[in-house]
């Protein structure tokens, strides 16, 4: 769909074919790397996030990155938690539905999904980036108190005699 920052968002981008790693370092090609350039640029502070998906994770892809000086930040797949992006289809497919009008094409629902890209403020995008902090520290309490609370079933309850 897009990619965005605290600094500005790019077009949406159309992926009419199976995403493979080939097809996606070429979307990094054309999107990523020039939306870095035009909003980056001068900074160090860009780090890119992606999903989980097959063609993502791959090594070619890791390379490639690599080679390009993206900094990556690793999620957990479909983690809205931990992924920006998520929040942001999950707050297109809400605003979707609330329309009632279903597109009958792949054309009609790709400009519809544009429609409603263009129309999230800003404010939105930075809001969302601005509680990525607050995400992470409770994310950490809580996988804490998963390892304390199996430390103390494991090792307290399943004492031997």
């Amino acid at each position: 769909m897009g990619l965005f920052s605290a600094r500005g968002r790019s077009p949406s981008v159309r992926i009419c074919e199976t995403l493979n790693q080939s097809k996606y370092i070429e979307i990094l090609k054309l999107c990523v790397l020039p939306f870095k350039k035009k909003y980056h640029s001068r900074s160090t502070d860009f780090i890119y996030q992606h999903g989980g998906c097959g063609p993502h994770r791959a090594t070619l892809v890791a390379t490639f990155l690599d080679a390009e000086k993206v900094d990556m930040l690793s999620c957990p797949f479909q983690s809205p938690d931990l992924n920006p992006i998520e929040n942001v289809w999950g707050t297109i497919k809400r605003k979707l539905r609330e329309q009632h009008m279903y597109p009958s094409t792949a054309d009609a629902l790709f400009q519809e999904l544009c429609s409603i890209w263009n129309a999230l403020p800003d404010t939105y995008f930075t809001d969302l980036l601005s509680s990525m902090a607050n995400r992470c520290k409770a994310i950490a309490n809580d996988v804490l108190f998963e390892v304390r609370r199996f430390y103390v079933h494991y090792f307290v309850c399943n004492k031997e005699p």
